[in-house]
């Protein structure tokens, strides 16, 4: 398993190496102190599990250099580390699909126990930030995308939507959007939960239904 660490927060990463240790003896730390270098990681090393970003350390350009890290990631896992509790930066980097996110705030026992959760394969979102995103979401739902029960459609599923109406792939709908296909699977299984269907068609075939597509 071989993890890469870009930043400079030298107390956090050395616990992502002590977790490493302990829980994958065999696990490969590489530290990066400077985007050139951690660029230089992500081209010529392609087998990363786990990619640990200090967002802090990208400065004002971050949703560039974002972009640019989620392009070459491949496969890994994308692990945020900021100081930043904003419900916009986060929705930017949910919707983008970073893997977890995790705020420097929380004390040594917290982060080892989430830091435990990640090298075993599991991810972990800022509940406080999770409950803000929803609660933005569910407050832009435009009354034009209704369905029964007073459900109401999330601006970015009504996005995913149309694409689905227009036959894009998970692939084609990604490039678009600038969201991972992790996220758009995401978005089409919830789409099919609140629709109440079983399949991509079927979500179609309801939003024209409803009237949502033409």
């Amino acid at each position: 398993m071989r993890f890469l660490v870009a930043g400079t927060d030298n107390c956090l990463f050395s616990k992502v190496n002590d977790i490493a240790d302990v829980y994958k003896p065999n696990a490969q730390v590489v530290i990066s102190s400077t985007i050139e270098n951690m660029f230089l990681m992500l081209n010529n090393v392609k087998d990363f599990d786990l990619v640990f970003i200090d967002l802090d350390f990208l400065g004002k350009e971050w949703r560039y250099y974002m972009k640019r890290i989620i392009s070459k990631i491949g496969d890994a896992r994308l692990v945020i580390v900021t100081n930043k509790e904003s419900v916009k930066i986060f929705s930017f980097l949910f919707d983008s699909g970073v893997y977890s996110y995790i705020l420097k705030k929380y004390d040594g026992n917290v982060l080892k126990i989430i830091l435990e959760l990640l090298v075993r394969g599991f991810a972990y979102f800022p509940p406080e930030l999770i409950r803000q995103y929803a609660l933005e979401e569910d407050t832009a739902a435009s009354s034009d995308f209704a369905l029964p029960e007073g459900k109401h459609l999330t601006p970015r599923q009504r996005q995913v939507l149309i694409c689905l109406g227009r036959g894009l792939s998970n692939k084609e709908i990604a490039s678009e959007l600038s969201i991972s296909e992790a996220t758009v699977k995401l978005h089409v299984n919830n789409l099919m939960r609140v629709m109440d269907v079983d399949n991509r068609t079927q979500i179609v075939l309801m939003a024209q239904k409803l009237g949502f597509l033409p």
